[in-house]
């Protein structure tokens, strides 16, 4: 057996259940008896990992870190809103823009039409 039938054996069998050629390649061969050892050694882990529950975290601490966060400037309450960017019109046009202001030049223009 080669190399890379030993590495097809090793994916397509379980991690246990490895033929014979597979097992006497692994005793001649280093390298696959040493990614036979690291998978080995990830199994375990994986193995150890599923096994330990992960506890949820307690509503304190996602509060604390809600208030980290908002203090650091990177969230934002949603009702609060954005800081708009300053407007680009110039200071008379904002003038006309008030309904009342604008209803008032519009009727002395409407006056001096109707003059002319």
């Amino acid at each position: 057996m080669q190399c890379e039938q030993f590495e097809q054996t090793l994916e397509q069998q379980e991690f246990e259940a490895l033929p014979k050629q597979a097992l006497a390649h692994m005793e001649t061969c280093p390298a696959c008896s040493a990614l036979f050892a690291d998978f080995g050694a990830i199994h375990s882990m994986a193995s150890e990992l599923a096994a330990d529950p992960i506890a949820p975290l307690s509503e304190n601490v996602w509060i604390a870190l809600r208030n980290q966060l908002e203090a650091e400037g990177l969230i934002r309450d949603p009702q609060k809103p954005l800081r708009s960017a300053p407007q680009a019109n110039p200071a008379w046009w904002s003038f006309f823009q008030r309904p009342a202001i604008a209803g008032a030049f519009l009727g002395l223009v409407f006056a001096a039409a109707g003059t002319v």
